[in-house]
């Protein structure tokens, strides 16, 4: 989150500044984007001229995540989306919510704006939402439940059916509005060709590994569709590069605070072959052209002292990954040792270890375009262990406006349907900066859920 009390704790890297300049240096593709880059500029200068720590704004984050996502976005609502991300932070923590105490760049997410919650694997928010909900009276959840489509009378949403377990018949029906939250379609093999095979990807067949659960299936956007609303963005889907390549698994991947510690992708043969803290669909794509469509994180004793990376996303220390020798880590003593265990060249991989901490060292950008660095990575043990991308979520989806309000293909809104989260399109364009799936949720899930209650 943008100037969240853990963020404005850091220190400012040379990478950082060097973000910032660049982007303002483009010109501008519009209107808006001329308006949000010269409040960017003033908001900078006047930060840098009395502070050296990072500098961060709703204005600097809505324009990384629109131009992350190629200018394909509706940029209103991307703004709508960075200025709202303080203070949902902020209501998430009033319900309960703990989030570590550091700040991080996620994978993908081109900027040291990342909180990581204490529970992990998105346990801490759906303990956070279900703590709240139990202390409502008219709350009630079912579970083994399928919604096979809306209610609509007279125009408008006015609640749903669906099939229980056992088959039985349930109908729900709303007071005031019904809210959308159904997620999208990565983990759809059939839909995902139909929609974005050939467009933003040439082949997600069955074939390509998934990190969706089975029930990712996209069935409310075409619930919503057969409302009448617009479908956006259907053709952006996103693949994650930190998979397990046997399984699409993600929870296994070393939580690595990419910016501050340090982070080094090979090939099989031991060479880099990518900005390692660059765009997801960069890497995805740089990584499916590698040998076996796969590549190799290599992590050094400097990092994994660092109690923020020894650990996996649930929690898992690498000790315990490779005493039970779990998802390919593995270790060595030398750097050579690791290079002849993981099958590639010694020497290749003691050159890209020397690449990657000349610029570490030096503060100078690299041939592949990354410029935030920090520690080097100089003592062993060494530590390595595979990846590949999988497909992992949709940009496209239900097209909502500034009040979460399901929209037809003529602007006009569809009285009673609100949606938030992943099943809504407009708001990442081609590519979904890391860790802008949560504040999705949070402020369009939040907006949405008001404005249903409201009967807007």
């Amino acid at each position: 989150m943008p100037n969240s009390p853990q963020q404005q704790m850091l220190p400012a890297l040379p990478g950082d500044d060097m973000l910032i300049t660049q982007a303002l240096a483009a010109a501008p593709a519009n209107a808006k984007h001329r308006q949000l880059r010269d409040r960017i500029r003033r908001e900078f200068d006047a930060h840098r001229s009395s502070s050296d720590m990072i500098f961060d704004s709703p204005a600097w984050f809505a324009l990384q995540t629109w131009l992350g996502g190629d200018q394909v976005a509706d940029l209103s609502l991307v703004y709508q989306l960075a200025s709202s991300s303080l203070d949902g932070l902020n209501w998430l923590k009033n319900m309960g919510m703990q989030f570590q105490s550091d700040t991080i760049m996620g994978a993908g997410s081109m900027y040291r704006r990342t909180l990581r919650a204490v529970q992990p694997n998105g346990v801490g928010y759906i303990n956070t939402f279900t703590e709240a909900l139990d202390s409502r009276p008219h709350y009630r959840q079912f579970m083994e439940t399928t919604v096979t489509g809306l209610i609509i009378e007279d125009g408008r949403v006015v609640g749903v059916n669906a099939t229980g377990r056992y088959g039985n018949k349930i109908t729900a029906r709303a007071g005031s509005g019904v809210v959308l939250a159904t997620g999208g379609f990565a983990g759809n093999v059939e839909i995902r060709q139909q929609y974005a095979e050939g467009h933003s990807w040439p082949y997600l067949g069955p074939t390509l590994n998934t990190t969706n659960v089975p029930g990712v299936t996209g069935d409310g956007i075409f619930f919503a569709r057969d409302a009448g609303a617009e479908l956006v963005d259907m053709e952006q889907l996103q693949l994650l590069h930190v998979a397990n390549p046997s399984n699409g698994m993600i929870n296994d991947h070393a939580s690595i605070p990419q910016g501050t510690s340090g982070n080094l992708f090979v090939n099989q043969e031991g060479h880099r072959f990518v900005r390692e803290e660059g765009r997801r669909d960069e890497i995805s794509r740089a990584a499916l052209a590698q040998s076996g469509g796969r590549y190799f994180v290599i992590m050094s004793s400097e990092v994994i002292s660092n109690p923020a990376v020894n650990t996996t996303l649930d929690g898992r220390t690498i000790k315990f990954m490779l005493d039970h020798k779990l998802s390919g880590y593995v270790t060595a003593d030398t750097l050579e040792e690791l290079a002849v265990i993981i099958g590639a060249d010694p020497k290749n991989l003691v050159a890209a270890l020397d690449e990657f901490n000349h610029h570490a060292r030096t503060n100078t950008p690299d041939r592949f375009g990354r410029v935030v660095f920090g520690l080097t990575m100089e003592q062993g043990p060494w530590y390595a262990y595979p990846r590949a991308p999988a497909t992992h979520y949709t940009m496209g989806g239900v097209r909502i406006d500034e009040h979460a309000r399901v929209l037809r293909p003529d602007g006009s809104a569809i009285p009673g349907l609100f949606a938030g989260g992943e099943i809504i399109g407009g708001i990442h364009g081609a590519n979904r900066l890391g860790g802008n799936a949560i504040v999705e949720f949070v402020v369009f899930g939040r907006l949405a859920g008001a404005n249903a209650a409201a009967g807007l």
